[in-house]
Formats: C-alpha cells, sequence, structure tokens
C-alpha cells in the first residue's frame, strides 16, 4: 500500500511484450528501476515463483544471482543493466540462483535492451538457459501411479483442472483428487511448485517439454505472461 493506495506493478508496454516469448526460453524484463515487468512461464518453472508474485518486485530481490565464485552480481548496480543502458553490448555470462534456500541452480544469463531511451530509458530484458539440463533428463521417475504422471505432465503443460477433465474424460472432483495426491508425494503446496520440481528433476526436459519416452502426453497452453495454473 502505498498512502492508502493499492500496489500496482509497473506495467510493460503491449508492444514491448508482444516481442517477448510467452514459454520458452524463461525470460525475465525489468525496468530502469529494476522493477520486474515481464516474467514469462518459462520463468516461473524455473525459478518455481509465479508471474503475480514477482511483478514489480526488484529483480535482484528475487533472484539474488551469484558468480561462480560465489560473488554478487544481482543487486541495485547490476553492471549487465548499466551496461546495456550506457549502449555497451554484454556477452553471455554464468549465475548461480538458490531455490528455496537451499538447491542451487546454474545458469547461463543473456541479456540485452528493448525499447526506447527516451525519459523512462530501456526495458532490460535477461533470458536463461540452465547448465546441465541432459544430466537432470536422465533422473528417475516421480514417485507418482501412471494416472498422476500423466496429469501432472497436463499441468506442466499449463492446462488447468477442468480441461485436464475434459482431455481425460474424468470428472473434475476425480482431476482435484489426483492434484491433491500429487502435491502431497511430491511434499509441495502449489501446482506451480509441482511444475518448477518436474523441471528441476529432469521429469521435463524444459519448461513446458514432456519427454515421450516417459508417456506424459504434451498440450497446447494458454498466452498469458502471468502463468494461469488456477485449480
Amino acid at each position: 500500500m502505498i498512502h492508502g493506495l493499492p500496489f500496482r506493478p509497473p506495467i510493460l508496454p503491449s508492444p514491448l511484450r508482444e516481442r517477448l516469448p510467452v514459454e520458452d526460453p524463461p525470460t525475465v524484463a525489468v525496468d530502469p528501476e529494476h522493477h520486474i515487468v515481464f516474467w514469462n512461464r518459462g520463468a516461473e518453472l524455473l525459478f518455481g515463483r509465479r508471474a503475480p508474485e514477482v511483478l514489480g518486485r526488484r529483480c535482484h530481490e528475487i533472484l539474488q544471482g551469484r558468480d561462480i565464485f560465489g560473488n554478487r552480481c544481482c543487486y541495485p548496480g547490476c553492471a549487465s543493466c548499466v551496461m546495456l543502458r550506457s549502449g555497451e553490448g554484454v556477452q553471455a555470462f554464468e549465475i548461480q540462483v538458490s531455490l528455496d534456500g537451499a538447491e542451487t541452480l546454474t545458469l547461463r544469463a543473456t541479456s540485452r535492451s528493448m525499447g526506447g531511451s527516451g525519459s523512462e530509458g530501456p526495458v532490460v530484458v535477461h533470458t536463461f538457459e540452465a547448465l546441465g539440463a541432459p544430466a537432470r533428463a536422465a533422473a528417475p521417475d516421480p514417485p507418482l501411479t501412471r494416472r498422476e504422471r500423466e496429469i501432472l505432465g497436463l499441468v506442466v503443460s499449463g492446462l488447468q483442472n477442468k480441461e485436464v477433465a475434459q482431455k481425460l474424460g474424468l470428472s473434475l472432483a476425480t482431476v482435484r483428487n489426483h492434484v491433491h495426491n500429487i502435491l502431497e508425494k511430491l511434499g509441495v503446496h502449489s501446482k506451480i511448485e509441482a511444475a518448477a520440481l518436474a523441471f528441476r528433476a529432469g521429469w521435463v526436459l524444459s519448461p513446458g517439454v514432456i519427454p515421450s519416452e516417459r508417456a506424459l502426453p504434451a498440450a497446447d497452453t494458454p498466452s498469458a505472461c502471468t502463468g494461469s495454473f488456477g485449480r
């Protein structure tokens, strides 16, 4: 709240938003004040944070990235943002991000500026690639039944419970029960956490991509950058 008014996160103009990917690769855009103005579904799956949770917050507060030596590289004076806004190019670099305060993910980051250079300044866009993904792809199957794995695959693909029920010919109540069991077995509290765990554990090769040999069918995803994982 600001002076009694509800907080409204900064909004990325539609012409710029339409030039950014909805799903893959994981992409984050920040304004000149380092507020997150775009957080696509790939970023949701990679970092396990939904867009509504992070939009408007400062990028360095969410990512808290460090270099391979453990030095902080995400901070208010972010070097890549400063360089891009001064017209310099930025080479791809590696950062390490701690997920849930425990697991550390090593990422290759690529940064670029986008938009005008007027009073508001250009937006800086960061895209991420998880390093070591092929090794994670060989991870054991999740501790789920075949039907639960099938439903998890559809959830990762972005379908909501009603759409999963229609696709599989099940009642909505049955799908809800399966989703409840999936969350309990995986030890997570939401479907976005389950999807993020599925990606990090190697049950999916990249956000929204299900290995066919695991019999987890792919499905079309809704076009939204806010990440809808409603029950």
